[in-house]
């Protein structure tokens, strides 16, 4: 944030929840205060103002909206309008917390695996005949069409001679 004769400031921090447009729909009390705002000690001018939003005070997967107004230490002042709506979301990290190796177990390193020449399972794609919608096979022949979806060849049209 910037003050127009470089001096220190400080901002209000306000949340609410997002609707499904975007928009502000409820305000969200991120501090015990009558407010429910947060405001972030003095800072320099052009330099960064954040705030820390204590646990349980904003919930995962919930699409938020906050805004700002500054105070200027020197003059007194406030910022008559609040800054536009900035959206986030709040996710939480994934615990990916693997349990200490087990230097005894047999064969850890899988790299150091025998190869086997074990046959693969019996393919689940299966194919059926049928009549063929398809005008390039001859009338009262089979084409080939797939259960699944699946991209299957067809049966070449019969070569016609003079």
């Amino acid at each position: 944030m910037t003050d127009a004769d470089g001096s220190t400031s400080n901002l209000t921090f306000e949340v609410w929840t997002a609707g499904s447009s975007g928009n502000a729909k409820t305000q969200v009390k991120i501090s015990d205060n009558q407010y429910g705002v947060l405001v972030p000690d003095f800072v320099k001018s052009g330099s960064t103002a954040s705030v820390d939003v204590g646990a349980g005070r904003l919930k995962p997967n919930v699409d938020y909206v906050f805004h700002t107004s500054a105070y200027a230490k020197d003059s007194g002042l406030y910022e008559t309008s609040w800054s536009p709506w900035a959206r986030f979301r709040v996710t939480m990290p994934v615990d990916l917390t693997l349990p200490n190796p087990n230097a005894s177990a047999q064969n850890p390193d899988q790299s150091a695996q025998a190869y086997t020449d074990t046959m693969a399972p019996p393919s689940p794609w299966k194919t059926t005949a049928g009549p063929s919608r398809d005008r390039s096979v001859a009338p009262g022949t089979f084409g080939t069409r797939c259960t699944w979806t699946r991209t299957c060849a067809r049966r070449a049209p019969p070569t016609v001679r003079p």
